[in-house]
């Protein structure tokens, strides 16, 4: 076999496996945000929250999520915000 061939396919190998990679995680932090705005869209009746920017990694599987402000109009505690 020739060492150009052995080289150029495993060139093509670890770039289809970084694009992979690149992929999944793409796929991770839009799915995550859809989780986040789903579950701020289904508050209960009366609860307000808002969120800031949104971000999960796969690799280190955490999940964070910047400003988290909640506000309840006429209730006895007005808003939380973390």
């Amino acid at each position: 076999m020739n060492i150009k061939k052995l080289a150029i396919g495993g060139v093509a190998a670890i770039a289809l496996a970084a694009g992979a990679v690149y992929g999944v995680n793409l796929f991770a932090q839009r799915e995550a945000e859809a989780q986040v705005e789903a579950s701020f869209a289904h508050l209960p009746p009366g609860l307000q929250g808002k969120h800031g920017a949104v971000s999960y990694s796969i690799l280190v599987d955490r999940l964070a999520i910047a400003d988290i402000a909640l506000d309840a109009p006429g209730q006895w505690l007005t808003s939380v915000r973390a």
